[in-house]
């Protein structure tokens, strides 16, 4: 029997949509992290994989895959019209900070603003690079 094809609801649950990789445990222990300090329920995360979906749905703009797997993806849809913005990598990881408010939000503002980007940058796209290894190390910690 084949499932029907996945369909998301007409409109966003949040403003702030994050797409990650569920196939990686640390992007998987970072949502579980992200979504204990959201105690406002603000992120709405969401798999890459039926990242078309919702694109289609939500008229986000279009992303390569490649793109989307290579690191982490924040979507700002506002509710009541206006051009979705995009943020990835440390830009996501800022922003995400900076909704969550806060001591937070002073965090994610320093993230954006040098020398604490020019360092954060690489870090993170070396962590985004090697996630999958990190992954199955942090596994056998366990």
């Amino acid at each position: 029997m084949m499932l029907p094809p996945f369909m998301p609801s007409p409109t966003p649950p949040t403003p702030w949509l994050v797409f990650y990789d569920a196939d990686c445990g640390l992007c998987r222990n970072s949502r579980s992290t992200f979504e204990r300090l959201d105690a406002k329920g603000l992120l709405t995360w969401l798999p890459i994989a039926q990242f078309e979906a919702y694109q289609q749905a939500w008229a986000l703009p279009q992303q390569p895959t490649e793109g989307l797997l290579r690191q982490l993806h924040l979507f700002y849809v506002p509710f009541h019209g206006g051009t979705p913005q995009v943020y990835q990598g440390i830009a996501a990881i800022a922003q995400l900070l900076q909704a969550l408010g806060g001591l937070w939000q002073l965090v994610g503002w320093g993230l954006q603003r040098p020398p604490l980007r020019w360092l954060a940058t690489p870090v993170y796209a070396w962590v985004a690079g090697n996630r999958h290894r990190l992954s199955a190390v942090l596994a056998q910690w366990r």
